[in-house]
């Protein structure tokens, strides 16, 4: 058992949780307007007392003992800040809260259930102090953007260039492994490949207060040869990796392994499968799994619904340059005219959408949505955000609300374009002193958060 601690103050027991900490957080569902009148009922009131957490510095936890049962509703509010609000609902009257997304060192009022007081955010941990941060613009579509720093920390920067949170890592180490942000459990997943990582393959899914909700390792769980990433859908998680030079992916249910998937079970045809490079995953609304296949510049889409009948099933896949001197045969979708991305990272599906970060088609590398004709069997540019730097290795094009968050990962600068605009609306970049302009070391693409 690693006990991973922000501040690193308090002696750790296995099996048992840091004091002060609650280890309990409720999905955010707002309570539904009802049919009478239209409007939303009020909240039942209670006492409350709220606290900072004490081992997270920008984590608040809040008690709350209801007088009939109902829905909690907490809010945070501090001078130049957001407001936050954070939502509970269970059966029974008591309700656990827990704020976060809140800056270092500021007074935050709360309210909860009728009651109200003041809680404190501590200072950042001492490493946290030194990681050199830039922004510029206003960030839009997302309320804070997830990086990985070299000094060894996943952290959460605002528009306004803050850190609102963070957490150390021993895991992901910013060169060819894995990282995501689960927004639906609002924990980090990040991923040691068995090549480029400092140690044994390993997955470890840490929550907002530093404990670690999920822990797979080599030998005792997965198979493959962890690569480049890691995905969630529901209960599941999904393991990039490859097995002698073979592309594909594991799922699992927690612990327990539900299926793995290879390119040679469709593709065994193909003479030079070994050299294709599985380089991202990720996994659609509908459960749909997309892996980017490097070297043959394509997209293979699998059904990664346990629950299916054709799971583990292919799809289609795409070509973004057919013809090329290495394509997976008989692509389902083919570019409308010309080339459309090479050598491309982050392929996902939303809203009927492809997405890639297209590292190689042009001069300048771009974050691509593509639409999808199934009659014609053709992918069609959308829109494309070029971000202007040299970015050989890894990218993101990450959807936000009216826009795209890409990543240079080389660079790792990070941009926030609206729909149809050539020029970024808001640009950051946060690294540890001493860290290169250009390279690893950093992350493989930025994530949008949504703090609630």
């Amino acid at each position: 058992m690693r006990c991973t601690l922000l501040l690193a103050l308090a002696a750790c027991v296995p099996g048992q949780p840091v004091a002060g900490d609650d280890p309990a957080i409720d999905t955010p569902t707002p309570p539904a307007p009802t049919e009478e009148t239209g409007q939303t009922p009020p909240l039942p009131e209670g006492t409350a007392s709220c606290r900072r957490s004490g081992s997270n510095p920008l984590v608040v936890l809040c008690d709350v003992e209801l007088t009939s049962e109902g829905d909690a509703t907490l809010t945070l509010t501090a001078e130049g800040a957001p407001v936050r609000t954070f939502h509970s609902s269970r059966p029974g009257l008591a309700h656990e809260l827990t704020g976060w997304g809140l800056k270092a060192d500021t007074d935050y009022g709360w309210e909860v259930a009728g009651a109200s007081g003041t809680v404190t955010t501590g200072e950042l941990p001492q490493v946290l102090q030194t990681v050199q941060i830039t922004t510029s613009g206003e960030l839009f579509g997302t309320d804070a953007v997830m990086v990985y720093v070299s000094c060894g920390w996943f952290i959460m920067v605002d528009g306004d260039g803050d850190i609102v949170w963070g957490a150390p890592t021993d895991v992901y180490d910013g060169i060819s492994d894995g990282m995501m942000w689960s927004q639906a459990d609002r924990s980090v997943l990040a991923v040691r490949g068995s090549v480029m990582g400092t140690g044994p393959s390993a997955l470890v899914e840490t929550d907002l207060l530093g404990n670690e909700a999920l822990t797979l390792e080599a030998d005792t769980h997965f198979s493959l040869r962890l690569t480049h990433d890691v995905g969630r859908w529901g209960p599941y998680t999904y393991l990039l990796g490859e097995a002698s030079g073979i592309g594909g992916f594991e799922v699992w249910e927690g612990t327990t392994h539900r299926g793995t998937y290879l390119l040679s079970d469709d593709f065994d045809s193909v003479d030079n499968l070994g050299v294709a490079h599985v380089n991202g995953l990720s996994v659609s609304e509908e459960g749909e799994v997309v892996v980017s296949v490097f070297a043959f510049d394509g997209v293979v889409v699998v059904d990664g619904d346990p629950d299916s009948p054709t799971f583990l099933d292919l799809l289609w896949h795409a070509a973004g340059d057919p013809g090329g001197a290495n394509d997976l045969p008989d692509p389902d979708y083919v570019p409308a005219q010309g080339t459309l991305f090479q050598r491309q990272h982050n392929a996902s599906l939303h809203d009927g959408q492809l997405w890639v970060f297209d590292n190689r088609s042009q001069s300048d590398p771009r974050a691509l949505r593509m639409s999808i004709d199934e009659s014609t069997g053709t992918l069609s540019e959308d829109d494309s955000w070029s971000v202007d730097r040299a970015c050989p290795n890894q990218g993101g094009a990450m959807p936000i609300e009216g826009g795209v968050l890409a990543t240079c990962a080389n660079t790792r600068d990070v941009y926030a374009f609206r729909d149809g605009a050539d020029v970024a609306d808001f640009s950051l970049k946060a690294s540890c002193p001493g860290q290169g302009g250009f390279g690893f070391n950093g992350s493989t693409r930025a994530y949008p958060v949504t703090i609630e």
